[in-house]
């Protein structure tokens, strides 16, 4: 398992994203986390600089968090090591401005590696 947390310049937490890879080697289970009372129609989007981004879906909410999932084919795993960004975008609630921010993708590729067990 891959885990990255992203914070704002003030130090508040915006999300901590965790990329699993799939059995078959070249797909990836992506789950986020993101801070409690975000508006859930509004949905939560992620997208590398290279490829066309995804809806992940919303799994469940507690009192700390909500988290959603999507799942990355061979195409969006490729896209994803090949960028050094992918944003990410969610409404903080109803009547609040969109949350878009960047999550670093360098180091993903050996990541992956290590965490596959690959040298």
């Amino acid at each position: 398992m891959i885990s990255q947390s992203v914070m704002a310049a003030d130090r508040s937490w915006l999300a901590t994203v965790l990329l699993q890879p799939l059995e078959d080697g070249q797909s990836a289970r992506v789950q986020l986390l993101v801070p409690a009372g975000v508006h859930l129609a509004s949905g939560l989007f992620v997208e590398a600089a290279n490829a066309e981004g995804q809806a992940a879906e919303w799994l469940v909410c507690s009192p700390e968090a909500c988290r959603a999932e999507l799942v990355l084919g061979p195409d969006g795993v490729s896209a994803w090591k090949r960028g050094a960004s992918a944003e990410i975008r969610y409404r903080s609630r109803i009547d609040g401005p969109v949350v878009a921010f960047d999550m670093s993708l360098m180091g993903l590729t050996a990541a992956l590696e290590e965490a596959r067990g690959t040298p």
